[in-house]
C-alpha cells in the first residue's frame, strides 16, 4: 500500500496534484479579473446599446451549442474561412498568458484582409439607403443605430462612394453580428473576421476606433471566459485527487492497523514456552510420535 501511495504521489507530481493546481486556481482566478468587460467612456454612449439585444453576452448561461459551435449547421457555414477550429473542444478550455499574448499579436497585426460577402449572412437581396450608402436590409437597423451613436464614421475616408460603401457593408455586418452572437460563440476565427472587417474601414479612413477597443474587449473576454472553464476543471480535478487521496489514506490506515496486528501475532511466537514447542517439533518432524520411534 505504501508503494501504491508513492505511485499516486508522483503521478499527482507528474499530472499535477493538489498542491499544484492550487496555486494555478488562485493565478486563474486573479486572470478573471484581468479581463473585465470595459466600461464605457461617459461622454459615449455604450457600445452595446446600438447592439441587437444579446443579455447573456458577457454571462456564463449562454445556450447550449453543436458540435460546431455556433447552433445549426446550416449557421455556421459562413464562419470557417480563417483556419482556426470553431469547435468548442475540451482542450479549448485551457488557458496561458502565452495563448492570449499570441491572439492579441495576431488580432493586431496588419494582415490582408480576408472578408468578402460570403463571410458573413443575408447580404443579397433588396438594399436600403442609410446615409450616403445603400445596405442590405439585413443591416439597415445596425447602419441607423451606428449613425445615431457616432454620426457619419465615413466621412473622413479618402476612397470613392462605391468602395467605400462596401467596406461599409461589411463593418456593419460585423458590428451586426456582434450582437447575434454571445460570448460563448466568440471564436478565434470570428473576431479574426470580425478584424479584418474593421481593420479595411480604418484603412480607408473611416472613424471606427470605438468599433477596435470593443473588438479587443470582446478578445480579452473570450480568454477570461477559458480562464473561468479552466479554473473550474481544475476544481473538479483537485476534488477528485482530494476524494483518491483520502481513499488511499483511509486503505493505508487499515494496511498499517492490519500490520500492527500481525506484528503482534509475531510477538506471541518470541515467547520462551512457544520456543520451547518449537524445539520439540524437531524431534518429530518427519517422524511418527511413537515413544521408541
Amino acid at each position: 500500500m505504501k508503494e501504491e501511495l508513492a505511485v499516486f504521489e508522483k503521478v499527482k507530481t507528474m499530472f499535477g496534484g493538489i498542491e499544484y493546481i492550487l496555486p494555478g486556481l488562485d493565478r486563474l482566478k486573479k486572470t478573471e479579473f484581468q479581463f473585465p468587460v470595459s466600461k464605457p467612456n461617459k461622454t459615449e454612449r455604450p457600445f452595446n446599446d446600438f447592439l441587437p439585444p444579446s443579455p447573456d453576452f458577457f454571462q456564463d448561461g449562454a445556450q447550449s451549442l453543436n458540435s460546431n459551435n455556433q447552433g445549426s449547421a446550416g449557421d455556421c457555414d459562413w464562419l470557417g474561412d480563417y483556419g482556426i477550429s470553431q469547435m468548442f473542444l475540451a482542450v479549448e478550455t485551457l488557458y496561458s498568458d502565452v495563448l492570449v499574448t499570441e491572439f492579441i499579436a495576431k488580432l493586431e497585426k496588419n494582415s490582408r484582409s480576408k472578408v468578402s460577402f460570403s463571410s458573413f449572412k443575408d447580404l443579397d437581396g433588396e438594399r436600403q439607403r442609410v446615409g450616403d450608402y445603400s445596405f442590405p436590409m439585413s443591416l439597415v437597423s445596425t447602419a441607423n443605430a451606428i449613425m445615431d451613436a457616432h454620426g457619419d464614421v465615413t466621412k473622413n475616408s479618402h476612397f470613392s462612394p462605391p468602395v467605400v460603401e462596401n467596406i461599409y457593408v461589411f463593418f456593419c455586418a460585423a458590428i451586426k453580428e456582434m450582437g447575434d452572437l454571445s460570448l460563448k460563440q466568440v471564436t478565434e476565427d470570428t473576431m479574426l473576421k470580425w478584424r479584418d472587417a474593421i481593420m479595411d474601414a480604418k484603412r480607408s479612413g473611416c472613424d471606427v476606433e470605438f468599433a477596435w477597443k470593443h473588438l479587443e474587449t470582446i478578445a480579452y473576454a473570450y480568454f477570461g471566459l477559458k480562464a473561468r472553464n479552466y479554473r473550474i476543471s481544475l476544481e473538479q480535478k483537485m476534488a477528485n485527487l482530494m476524494a483518491e487521496e483520502k481513499s488511499l489514506r483511509q486503505q493505508l490506515e487499515k494496511k498499517e492497523e492490519e500490520v500492527k496486528a500481525v506484528k503482534g501475532k509475531e510477538e506471541e511466537l518470541t515467547s520462551l514456552q512457544c520456543k520451547m514447542c518449537q524445539d520439540c517439533v524437531d524431534r518429530f518432524l518427519d517422524k511418527n510420535v511413537g515413544l521408541f520411534g
